[in-house]
């Protein structure tokens, strides 16, 4: 199954956004694109669209809904396709 770039919806922490995806390469699975709440990413593409962020400085833990320990937040996204 290949991965359909535009606009998905994005479930981050419990925070519903908008997860865009730019580019994915067929050959590695490389993906890049944004989100909404987090910024630009890169990543991995291997048939699951769900994984995690990992904030790097504590205000935008805090923001997240997290603290000095709890950097890391679940995420999975999904689209709507229309027959």
């Amino acid at each position: 199954m290949s991965l359909q770039s535009g606009e998905w919806k994005i479930n981050d922490n419990g925070v519903e956004s908008t997860l865009t995806i730019g580019s994915v390469n067929p050959k590695n699975g490389e993906v890049t694109g944004q989100i909404a709440t987090v910024g630009n990413f890169v990543g991995v593409w291997d048939e699951t669209l769900a994984g995690f962020v990992q904030v790097i400085d504590l205000p935008a833990a805090i923001e997240n809904r997290g603290n000095a320990r709890r950097t890391i937040f679940g995420w999975f996204a999904q689209i709507t396709e229309v027959a």
